[in-house]
């Protein structure tokens, strides 16, 4: 399946964040799917540790969110499928502009449908029962209002991310023990941010 240039930059800063900065979709295991060697399981993010609650992870789809796939096998176009139909495509990506899709797309895969669309209301200025995470006709509007150039685009993509650093940091705030994650989260938000803050158009 072909996919939209704003899908394969967002694919590739997930990719950055779920697997690591060394992520490269040209990496013979990404195509193979292969984790026999310790090289190949670092190049496509493959953990097994009875540990993790998520259980058998690759390229960030862990198999208890994903019981029906085989998560041993699972190659790089394959994985592409699942984060289109769960995240971009059920999230309505290609409903918001260009880059408001891609900082979308990443918080539905980090936060779920819901939190990233409250992330966005909450970035547009909407209030009390506004904020219920569904990317509506309302929310669309307002949307397109706020957006009529790339300036203003950037505006609500960093408002957007701002909203998710609150989100972070309340996590926290609630629970200290969570503090040991923080900077990983946030590393996450900072290179979303030097994208929006970097494109030229």
């Amino acid at each position: 399946m072909s996919y939209s240039k704003e899908f394969n930059d967002a694919m590739d800063l997930c990719m950055l964040s779920e697997v690591g900065p060394w992520f490269r979709r040209t990496h013979p295991a990404c195509a193979s799917g292969s984790v026999v060697s310790k090289s190949d399981r670092v190049a496509v993010g493959y953990v097994n540790d009875p540990a993790d609650r998520g259980g058998e992870t690759k390229f960030g789809i862990a198999k208890n969110a994903n019981p029906e796939l085989n998560i041993t096998t699972l190659n790089y176009t394959q994985a592409e499928g699942v984060y289109y139909k769960k995240y971009w495509d059920s999230a309505e990506c290609d409903k918001l502009p260009m880059l408001l899709n891609i900082i979308h797309f990443d918080a539905t895969v980090n936060h779920g449908a819901g939190n990233s669309g409250k992330f966005l209301q909450r970035a547009l200025g909407q209030l009390g029962k506004m904020v219920d995470g569904e990317i509506g006709p309302k929310t669309l509007t307002m949307i397109a209002a706020k957006t009529k150039t790339l300036a203003e685009i950037k505006v609500l993509c960093l408002l957007t991310l701002d909203q998710r650093d609150r989100f972070f940091k309340a996590i926290v705030a609630n629970n200290p023990s969570q503090l040991k994650f923080i900077n990983g989260w946030l590393s996450r938000t900072a290179r979303l941010r030097k994208y929006i803050q970097d494109y030229k158009g």
